[in-house]
This record gives structure tokens, C-alpha cells and sequence, in this order.
């Protein structure tokens, strides 16, 4: 994983309990290889819509920021991953 997708998980994982829960367990799941990105971002999403309802308005903004964020970075294996994960995980989840 290169340093601007590890950087963005680390946003992810730092804003909620839950959510770096989630992501402590994919990655020991694929122990000793890497959690591949798709498989990741879509247990982020799936997270995300679990919690969704306790979070303030802020936090909802917030993260709606850090997708925006990621679809619209120069890493197409970072956009990419949210787009086929992430947001496929949410969309589906509700």
C-alpha cells in the first residue's frame, strides 16, 4: 500500500472506533499478504453506514469530504478502490 493510500486509510481509522476496528481486522485477516483495497474500502463502507446514524452532522460532512476527497485523487488505484468499494458497500448497505 503507498503512502497516500496508507495516509488516507489512517483518516479513516483515526475518525472512528468502529471503523479502525474494521480496518485492524481485514488487515489481520490477510496476514502475512496486504488487504486488498477493494475488499478493505468495502468493510469501510459497510462500517460507515453502521455508525452512520450516531454521528453528528460534522462527522457526516466530514466524511462525505474524505470520499470526495479520494475519488477525486490523482491515485486511480485510490479512486478506484473507494469507487468499486466504498461507495458500492454504501449504496448497497442501504
Amino acid at each position: 500500500m503507498d503512502k497516500i493510500i496508507a495516509d488516507y486509510v489512517d483518516k479513516f481509522s483515526s475518525f472512528s472506533d468502529s471503523i479502525s476496528e474494521t480496518i485492524g481486522s481485514v488487515n489481520e485477516y490477510w496476514i502475512p499478504d496486504e488487504s486488498p483495497l477493494i475488499m478493505l474500502f468495502s468493510q469501510i463502507g459497510k462500517s460507515l453506514v453502521a455508525i452512520f446514524s450516531e454521528l453528528d452532522c460534522v462527522k457526516k460532512e466530514l466524511f462525505f469530504k474524505y470520499i470526495e476527497d479520494g475519488m477525486a485523487s490523482d491515485n486511480d488505484e485510490l479512486a478506484t478502490a473507494i469507487a468499486t468499494g466504498l461507495v458500492e458497500a454504501i449504496v448497497t448497505s442501504t
